[in-house]
């Protein structure tokens, strides 16, 4: 790894800078080990181990399976082990012998393959009904009392015993926590640290709730939508009204999802689930093709505009989506008219449809120009309807055209969205 050189040039600068005693202008960071004492950077080390820790990210991170914490304690480490500030003088030949050797347990930390973790992200939204269900790599599953217990002592695995307390209060913490009976999402990854697992975890999880939170307003019935931890949630609103009159009034209403999205609803519903499965099959697969991706991606831009509570954002990612979807050339001249062309042959087979069609779709961008370009704030209810029935309505067809399911490149899709056209 001599790319890492780079890491060598900065501690010998910190080694060069170094001075015993605490520097009276404590404006960079510092850094503490238990009996090895604690490190300050002066202004222009600290700019130095910024440059180097973005570098690390850059170069060790571009699989996102290490966070950028594990890769700054090993930085940290070939610090505090090469300069050893408890030293008693500072010895340059004894500094680069110890240099040699945290380098090497550096560059061997960072050759450590990722290991394999199993992490549970709670739902939020989720009915337990239809529960476990799968979706590509994400398992939904209801964390029950055995479950939970598996996880703190598995039987698989020798445990020390001093470690029985710790889990045993662990488990405590799990139930407190009021994660018994929870609606979770059980996603397995590879990664060479937790933080990084937690990550490409929540990253799946968000994946699987936005392409189900485009089905959940098509479910018959159904108020309801997913949603993870600090994000919109069910709350009881009441507003005070009053006249200068004397009048007083109060108003009061239910925000956000009324109800738990049921996966046995979605599957049960004849209609949707035949794009349902199709999804799965896409979200199955690794690696993803670009039709795959792009159908996904459109799915989710439309999920999260589903659940959106701010029209114009509303409007806004619906229109995303459509774009997504009908505009995978991203030439930027004659994006309107592409656009109404595409989606207006995509949906509909008369020439009066799709005339009209095309009209509706030119008014719709209108408005969303006058959000992107003059930062308009009106947005009216039929033309956020109009906009979600004709993107999910594209979303669904694309996702079970048996012509798109055997293309698998940029260029032969633009290809047959142009020759429908034509047609």
């Amino acid at each position: 790894m001599a790319q890492l050189d780079y890491v060598e040039g900065f501690v010998r600068g910190v080694h060069r800078s170094m001075t015993s005693g605490v520097s009276a202008k404590l404006t960079g960071p510092w850094f503490s080990r238990k009996d090895q004492g604690s490190l300050f950077l002066d202004e222009g080390d600290a700019t130095a181990y910024a440059r180097v820790v973005a570098r690390l990210v850059e170069e060790q991170g571009k699989k996102e399976d290490v966070s950028r914490r594990t890769l700054e304690t090993h930085l940290q480490d070939v610090l505090f082990s090469a300069l050893d500030l408890k030293a008693d003088s500072k010895d340059d030949a004894e500094f680069e012998k110890r240099l040699v050797v945290a380098m090497a347990q550096f560059r061997g930390r960072l050759k450590q393959p990722p290991t394999d973790y199993t992490c549970y992200i709670p739902v939020f939204g989720l009915d337990v009904e239809g529960l476990p269900s799968n979706m590509g790599g994400v398992r939904l599953v209801r964390m029950t009392a055995p479950r939970m217990r598996q996880l703190a002592f598995p039987g698989d695995v020798e445990l020390p015993d001093e470690s029985a307390g710790n889990r045993q209060r662990l488990l405590g913490t799990l139930k407190e926590d009021l994660l018994l009976g929870r609606p979770m999402a059980m996603v397995k990854v590879r990664a060479r640290d937790a933080d990084a697992a937690q990550y490409l975890a929540n990253r799946k999880t968000r994946e699987t709730v936005d392409v189900l939170n485009f089905f959940a307003d098509l479910i018959p019935n159904s108020p309801g939508w997913l949603y993870l931890a600090g994000e919109a949630a069910k709350e009881a609103i009441t507003s005070t009204l009053v006249r200068p009159d004397g009048f007083l009034a109060l108003h009061s209403s239910l925000e956000g999802p009324f109800a738990p999205m049921s996966m046995k609803r979605l599957r049960s519903t004849p209609s949707l689930r035949p794009g349902l499965q199709r999804v799965k099959q896409l979200l199955s697969e690794d690696p993803r093709s670009y039709m795959a991706e792009l159908l996904v991606t459109s799915a989710r831009w439309a999920g999260r505009a589903s659940t959106e509570p701010v029209r114009e954002q509303a409007f806004l990612d619906y229109a995303i989506a459509l774009e997504t979807l009908m505009l995978p050339d991203q030439e930027t001249e004659g994006l309107t008219y592409r656009l109404k062309l595409r989606t207006a042959h995509f949906l509909a087979q008369s020439l009066e449809d799709r005339e009209r069609l095309s009209k509706a779709i030119g008014s719709l961008y209108r408005t969303r120009s006058r959000i992107v370009h003059s930062g308009s704030l009106e947005v009216a209810d039929r033309d956020l309807r109009h906009l979600r029935f004709l993107t999910k309505n594209c979303i669904i067809r694309a996702l079970l055209h048996r012509r798109i399911r055997h293309l698998d490149n940029r260029d032969a899709y633009v290809s047959w969205l142009n020759r429908a056209v034509l047609r």
